[in-house]
C-alpha cells in the first residue's frame, strides 16, 4: 500500500551567511555603479567646461577680428579735452595693451549712435578684458563699457607692420611720434600672441584693408 501523500515541503529559507554574502556583493556592485556615475558626471561636467571655454576664446577672436579689421584712422581727444591720442595705440604703458577707433558700427543718423567707436584692450589681474566708450571722444564722467573676454591669461602681446615692412611692439613708432600726420597712421598688419592656462599659446595675424 502507498504512503499517504504529504503537504510536507522540503524548501528552506537562506541561511544567515547566505544573506551576508548577498549584501556583500550588493554592496560591491552598488559602489561601482556610483563610482562610474560619479566619473561619468566629472567627464560630462569638464567637457561642458572645455566647450564653454572654446566659446568664449571664438567669441573673443571674432570681437579682436572685427574691431582691429575695422580701424579707422580717426584720433580721439584725451578725456581732459588737453590733447590728441591717435587712431591706433599699442602698448603704451598706461595699463591699454591695444586701444583704436573703428568703424562698422551702421548708419548713425538711423541708429543715433555714432558710427564710430572708441575701444581699448587690456589684461588686468589675468583678464582680457575690452572697454567700449559710448562717445567716440571720451570726456570725465563718462565710463566705458567694460567686458571680460578671456579669464586665466598670462600672456598678451601685440606687434605691428610699418609701411617698411618692419615688425614692432609699440605704435605710433618712437621715431615717427612727432612726425606730422602720425596719429592718423595704420599699420599694414596687426599680429597678436596670447598665453591662456588652458590653450597654450595662440598666434594670430589680421591684415588691415587699404
Amino acid at each position: 500500500m502507498s504512503p499517504p501523500y504529504s503537504l510536507t515541503s522540503n524548501r528552506r529559507g537562506f541561511t544567515l551567511l547566505e544573506l551576508l554574502v548577498a549584501l556583500f556583493v550588493s554592496a560591491v556592485m552598488f559602489a561601482v555603479g556610483y563610482g562610474a556615475l560619479m566619473q561619468a558626471t566629472q567627464q560630462r561636467a569638464g567637457i561642458q567646461l572645455a566647450q564653454d571655454e572654446l566659446a568664449g576664446l571664438q567669441r573673443a577672436m571674432r570681437l579682436l577680428t572685427l574691431d582691429i579689421t575695422q580701424m579707422t584712422p580717426r584720433p580721439v581727444t584725451d578725456r581732459l579735452g588737453r590733447g590728441e591720442l591717435a587712431a591706433v595705440i599699442g602698448a603704451d604703458g598706461s595699463g591699454r595693451v591695444l586701444a583704436l577707433t573703428r568703424g562698422g558700427e551702421g548708419d548713425a543718423r538711423a541708429s543715433g549712435r555714432p558710427a564710430l567707436r572708441r575701444v581699448e584692450y587690456r589684461l588686468e589681474q589675468g583678464e582680457l578684458r575690452r572697454l567700449s566708450w559710448p562717445v567716440l571722444d571720451p570726456v570725465a564722467g563718462v565710463e566705458p563699457r567694460v567686458r571680460v573676454l578671456l579669464r586665466d591669461v598670462r600672456l598678451l602681446e601685440f606687434r605691428f607692420l610699418d609701411n617698411d615692412g618692419q615688425w614692432g611692439g609699440v605704435w605710433p613708432k618712437p621715431s615717427t611720434s612727432a612726425t606730422t600726420g602720425t596719429s592718423r597712421q595704420r599699420p599694414r598688419a596687426v599680429e597678436m600672441r596670447i598665453e591662456t592656462a588652458r590653450d597654450g599659446v595662440l598666434r594670430r595675424v589680421w591684415e588691415i584693408p587699404g
